[in-house]
């Protein structure tokens, strides 16, 4: 969309667009994680949370770049849909009667 954008206003509209939707992830991931995490070991989780998130930006470049450079660019959007896709495989919601089970134990 920015490509085919001339007018500055449009690339103004769009920026902010942009902006807004990406300024989003992180406070609804803080949020998310602040309400699952036991209320004793609410730090302990953040710190965990950050680590994992600093540890994905050093690895993603790192194997997404040997994946393209290896097999091909083109690939690197093969293996980054599995990744996603395993991703909602994983955590797909458990059925209520699996809960009370693991509930049980």
């Amino acid at each position: 969309m920015f490509a085919l954008s001339t007018n500055v206003i449009l690339f103004c509209i769009l920026s902010c667009l942009m902006g807004v939707g990406l300024g989003c992830g992180q406070p609804i991931s803080m949020t998310t994680t602040y309400n699952a995490s036991p209320k004793a070991r609410t730090g302990e989780v953040l710190g965990i949370r950050l680590m994992t998130n600093r540890l994905s930006q050093l690895i993603a470049p790192v194997f997404f770049g040997a994946v393209g450079g290896w097999i091909g660019v083109v690939s690197v959007f093969y293996v980054s849909g599995a990744f996603l896709i395993g991703g909602a495989f994983v955590m797909k919601p458990r059925k209520h009667s699996e809960e009370s089970q693991s509930v049980k134990i």
